[in-house]
C-alpha cells in the first residue's frame, strides 16, 4: 500500500468517526430538548459532560483531517 493511498483510507475513517460523533452530539441534543422539563442536575451533568467530550473528539480529529488533507496536497 503506497503513502497516499494510506492517507486516502485514513481520511476515510475519520470521515465516517467525523459523522458519527456529530449524529451523538445531536442526539444528546436532542434528548435535553425533549425531556426539558423533567431532566434533573445529574442527567443535565451527564448530557453536558458527553456533549464536551464529544466536542473534543470532533476537534481533535477535525484537526488531523485538515493535517492529512494539506499533506496530499503537498505531495
Amino acid at each position: 500500500m503506497s503513502k497516499k493511498e494510506r492517507i486516502t483510507a485514513e481520511i476515510g475513517i475519520l470521515q465516517a468517526l467525523l459523522i458519527t460523533f456529530l449524529t451523538a452530539i445531536f442526539s444528546i441534543f436532542a434528548y435535553c430538548v425533549i425531556n426539558l422539563k423533567t431532566i434533573n442536575f445529574t442527567q443535565a451533568y451527564f448530557s453536558i459532560a458527553g456533549a464536551l467530550m464529544l466536542i473534543g473528539a470532533i476537534s481533535i480529529i477535525s484537526i488531523r483531517l485538515v493535517k492529512q488533507l494539506n499533506q496530499i496536497e503537498k505531495e
